[in-house]
C-alpha cells in the first residue's frame, strides 16, 4: 500500500508539473487584462495631447474622475458578495462579464476614439472627447472590478501562481508601454513658414513671415493601438475562460478549494503534502498574523495605492510634460515597464519583512515628492531644458511607479499566506479603491479648482524672428 501511494504521488507530481506551464501562461494572460485597458490609455494621453485633443494635458484628471466614478463596480461586488450565501462565489460569473465587456469597449474605441462633441450643461458649452471619456469610463469599471474580483478568484490556486497572477498585472503595463514606445508621438514639432507678406516704402523694405509649429507624425495612429488593446482584452477572456473549464486547470488548484463536489467557501493553504518536492519553499503552514501587522499592512497598501493610482497620476502631465512631450512619453511608458519588473523580484525572492516593504514604499514616496516638485513648479521646472533635468525626472517616475508596484505584490503575498487569505484578499482590493477614490478626489479639486499647476506647453516658434526689414540703398 505505501509503495502504491508513493506511485501515486510520483504520478500526481508529473502530471503538476506537466501541467505547470500551461496554468502559468493562462494566469498571466488573465492576470495582464486586469488593468491592460487603464495602463494602454495611460501611455497613450502624450500622443492623445500631442494630437490636440479638446481637454490637452487635463486629460489626466478627466480619466482619474471616471475611474473613481467606476468604483461602483467593485462596491457593488463587494456587497452583493457579501449578503450571497456562503456557498455562492460571485467572482466567477463576475468575471466572465468583466472580461468580456472589456473586450468588446475596446473594440468600439478602435473607431470611436476621436469622436467629440458640445456638452451644453457645463459653465459654458465646451468640446469634450465624448467617446473617449465614455468608453475610459467602462473600461474603468472592468479594471476596478478586477481588483476585488480577480484576487478571490486566484486564492483557489495554489500559492505558486498567485504571484504569477501579480507577474500578470505588471505585464498590463509592460506590454502597452512597449507598444506606446515603438508607437512614439512623432518627436519634437518642427517650426515652419506659413505665410510670408513684403512691405515696401521709399527706405526700407519689411518682410514678415508668420511661424507655425508643426507636430512630426506618429508611426500608427490610437485607432491601431486601440486594436491592440482590443486583442490583449479578448486573450484575457479567453485564458478566464479556459482556467475555469481545462482539467489541467483544476488540478492545479488548492485540495481545499474543492470539497465534495462543492466550493468551499474559504480557499485554505494548501498543505506541504499536496504539492510536489519544489513547492516546498513557496508553501507555508495556515497562521494568523497579529491584527495590528494586518493593520499596517493595509494602511502601507492604503497609501500606496492612492499615490500610484491617482496622485502621482493626475500630475504626470505636468509633472513630465514640463519637459517636452517625448520626455512625458518616456516617463509614463518606462515608469509603467518597472511594474512587471518589481512583480518578478517579488517572484524570485519574496519577503515576508514589513520593515522591507515600509523602506521600499518611503524610497516611492522621496521619488513622487520630486515629481510632484516638479508639477508644482511647472511650467517651468528644475533643469527644464537640459539632459540632467529630463534624466531625473523620467527616473524619479520609474522608481516611484516600481517601488509601489513591489509593495503592492509583497503585500498581496504576504496576505496569500494567511488563514481566511479569501476574506483578505476581498479587504485587499477594497483597500486599493478606498485609497485611489481618496487620492483621486482630492487631486480633482486641486488640479481643477485651483490655479496651482500649470502646463507646459512648448512653441519651437518662440524664438522665430516674425518680421525682418531691410533699409534700401
Amino acid at each position: 500500500m505505501e509503495g502504491l501511494e508513493e506511485a501515486n504521488k510520483a504520478t500526481t507530481s508529473k502530471t503538476s508539473s506537466t501541467n505547470r506551464p500551461l496554468i502559468i501562461f493562462l494566469v498571466v494572460v488573465f492576470g495582464q487584462g486586469s488593468w491592460i485597458a487603464l495602463n494602454g490609455l495611460w501611455v497613450q494621453l502624450p500622443l492623445l495631447v500631442s494630437l490636440g485633443i479638446p481637454e490637452q494635458f487635463q486629460i489626466a484628471t478627466w480619466l482619474v474622475l471616471v475611474i473613481q466614478v467606476a468604483n461602483i463596480g467593485p462596491l457593488i461586488f463587494t456587497l452583493v458578495n457579501y449578503f450571497t450565501p456562503s456557498g455562492f462565489h460571485f467572482e466567477i460569473a463576475t468575471n466572465y462579464f468583466i472580461t468580456a465587456l472589456g473586450a468588446i469597449v475596446t473594440f468600439l474605441l478602435i473607431f470611436l476614439w476621436d469622436k467629440q462633441s458640445v456638452w451644453g450643461f457645463t459653465q459654458s458649452d465646451n468640446l469634450h472627447s465624448t467617446a473617449l471619456i465614455l468608453c475610459a469610463f467602462f473600461l474603468s469599471v472592468v479594471d476596478c472590478t478586477s481588483s476585488v474580483a480577480f484576487t478571490p478568484f486566484m486564492s483557489r490556486f495554489k500559492p505558486y501562481y498567485v504571484t504569477w497572477y501579480f507577474v500578470g498585472e505588471g505585464v498590463s503595463s509592460l506590454t502597452p508601454s512597449i507598444v506606446a514606445l515603438i508607437q512614439g508621438v512623432g518627436g519634437k514639432a518642427d517650426c515652419v513658414a506659413n505665410e510670408t507678406s513684403i512691405v515696401e516704402n521709399a527706405t526700407h523694405v519689411q518682410e514678415c513671415t508668420s511661424w507655425v509649429p508643426v507636430q512630426k507624425s506618429a508611426r500608427f495612429g490610437p485607432s491601431g493601438f486601440f486594436g491592440f488593446l482590443f486583442v490583449m482584452s479578448f486573450a484575457c477572456f479567453l485564458s478566464y475562460l479556459l482556467l475555469n473549464i481545462l482539467p489541467q486547470a483544476r488540478s492545479e488548484q488548492s485540495k481545499q478549494s474543492v470539497k465534495n463536489g462543492q466550493k468551499s467557501n474559504n480557499y485554505e493553504m494548501v498543505s506541504s503534502s499536496d504539492v510536489n518536492h519544489n513547492d516546498s519553499d513557496e508553501t507555508l503552514k495556515q497562521r494568523i498574523r497579529p491584527f495590528q501587522s494586518l493593520v499596517l499592512l493595509f494602511t502601507i497598501l492604503g497609501v500606496v495605492s492612492a499615490l500610484n493610482n491617482s496622485v502621482l497620476p493626475s500630475v504626470q502631465s505636468y509633472s513630465a510634460g514640463a519637459y517636452g512631450i517625448p520626455t512625458y512619453l518616456l516617463a509614463a511608458t518606462l515608469a509603467c515597464v518597472t511594474k512587471p519588473i518589481a512583480s518578478m523580484l517579488v517572484l524570485v525572492r519574496p519577503k515576508d519583512n514589513i520593515g522591507v516593504v515600509v523602506a521600499v514604499g518611503l524610497v516611492g514616496v522621496c521619488a513622487g515628492c520630486y515629481s510632484m516638485m516638479t508639477a508644482l513648479t511647472s511650467p517651468f521646472p528644475p533643469l527644464q531644458h537640459t539632459t540632467i533635468g529630463r534624466f531625473l525626472i523620467v527616473t524619479a517616475w520609474i522608481t516611484s511607479s516600481g517601488c509601489f508596484s513591489y509593495v503592492h505584490a509583497t503585500v498581496g503575498w504576504i496576505l496569500r499566506q494567511e488563514t481566511q487569505n479569501r476574506v483578505l484578499f476581498i479587504w485587499f482590493g477594497g483597500i486599493t479603491q478606498l485609497g485611489s477614490l481618496i487620492g483621486a478626489c482630492t487631486m480633482f479639486v486641486i488640479v481643477n479648482k485651483t490655479d496651482i499647476l500649470q502646463p507646459y506647453y512648448e512653441d519651437p516658434c518662440e524664438n522665430a524672428v516674425p518680421c525682418e526689414i531691410s533699409t534700401l540703398p
